[in-house]
């Protein structure tokens, strides 16, 4: 994980823990005559179940609304209880994934599915875990609004980290599942990206004061937010050498880069990611592995 989680949760995950587990045993009962708490607890069906006092439930019986404070890792969402705002920010761990290598198209999407705030499901009562960077977490899932898995939709998108087999928060009742998940949405990659360059002002006289990308694999095209370059050879060191244009403020921030193996059409990767994010187009990013 890039940043350690500040001890500040240890203390207030207490009182929110207590908080839930009180939500949790006064909410019950048998819903409405008209069938309308059923019709709400099957919007959160899932391909897998979900892992709720201790036991695999499908659809899960997910009643706390709860506001996303900030998607922290992969794996890892701030949330608080509009309803019991003293209880403070409650750090979750989606129960049974690990971080992703490279999170930052992970949380993207959980960042996505957060617009306009979640349901919590704690995994097994108040079961808790460590985190990377010492801190502790609430273990369990969160549903988007319409009634997406966080977990799942991680999984299909093939951003998710490693599967847990085992825990004490109930992994084991899952595991199975969201490994065949995981593995039948791999992306396939072409290979790795282990030598990279965006030089946001070109020597040369092709394209002189442009940006110019040079990468390691040969035999490639590269994409530019969707923008194929026409690749001049080698170059500085590496394999192809992709000009553009346009002056580097052109291009913004935040600039997508792939690099597509002409023979397979497979995307080469940057680490669990097909694809590189270039921070700034006006400036020199460059990597080695």
């Amino acid at each position: 994980m890039k940043k350690n989680i500040s001890c500040v949760f240890a203390l207030e995950l207490a009182a929110a823990l207590l908080a839930i587990t009180a939500i949790g045993c006064s909410s019950g009962g048998g819903g409405d005559d008209d069938g309308g708490d059923d019709t709400v607890k099957a919007q959160f069906a899932t391909e897998c179940g979900t892992v709720e006092g201790g036991s695999l439930s499908n659809p899960a019986d997910a009643k706390l609304q709860v506001e996303v404070v900030r998607v922290v890792d992969s794996n890892l969402v701030i949330v608080r209880d509009p309803a019991d705002p003293a209880a403070g920010d409650i750090l979750v761990k989606l129960l049974g994934l690990q971080p992703a290598s490279q999170s930052s198209s992970s949380v993207s999407l959980l960042n996505s599915l957060s617009a306009g705030g979640a349901f919590l499901v704690p995994s097994n009562g108040a079961c808790t875990a460590t985190v990377q960077g010492g801190g502790t977490a609430l273990v369990g899932e969160l549903f988007s609004i319409d009634g997406k898995s966080f977990s799942e939709e991680l999984l299909k998108s093939g951003r998710s980290g490693e599967v847990e087999a085992a825990g004490s928060c109930g992994e084991d009742l899952v595991a199975a599942c969201h490994s065949a998940m995981r593995e039948a949405n791999a992306i396939r990659s072409a290979g790795q990206i282990t030598d990279f360059l965006w030089k946001p002002r070109a020597d040369s006289d092709y394209n002189k004061g442009s940006p110019v990308i040079h990468v390691n694999p040969c035999n490639a095209t590269v994409i530019v937010n969707g923008e194929a370059l026409l690749d001049f050879g080698p170059g500085n060191g590496r394999c192809n050498t992709s000009r553009m244009f346009q002056s580097c403020g052109s291009f913004g921030s935040n600039i997508k880069v792939e690099v597509i193996d002409n023979e397979s059409g497979l995307p080469y990767f940057n680490g669990d990611d097909p694809f590189v994010i270039v921070p700034n187009g006006c400036s020199r990013y460059e990597f080695k592995r």
